[in-house]
């Protein structure tokens, strides 16, 4: 898996780091032997993800295409998708 991700180190990417169903433009940072790390587009916070948290991965020269039914279509080279742990505790 480290060897795909360092492929598009400091490169837009797809990921669902807000929710598990949305795919949002994040910007991957690190890619180290065991966790990734990826700045939110829209929230600007570093994530960090073991490989481990990886469900699915898309990669596509031309991009994957991601969204349409309710939003406008994005393309990434490469899209992301993380297991999320359902939290009903407070945002903090």
């Amino acid at each position: 898996m480290k060897a795909l991700f360092d492929r598009y180190v400091n490169a837009r990417i797809g990921l669902n780091y807000h929710t598990a169903y949305h795919i949002d433009e994040a910007t991957l940072t690190l890619a180290a032997e065991t966790y990734f790390a990826a700045v939110g587009g829209k929230d600007g916070v570093t994530h960090y993800y073991p490989y481990s948290a990886v469900i699915h991965v898309m990669e596509k020269a031309g991009g994957v295409e991601v969204g349409g039914l309710f939003t406008h279509k994005h393309l990434w080279p490469l899209v992301v998708k993380v297991g999320h742990v359902v939290d009903v505790g407070p945002m903090v």
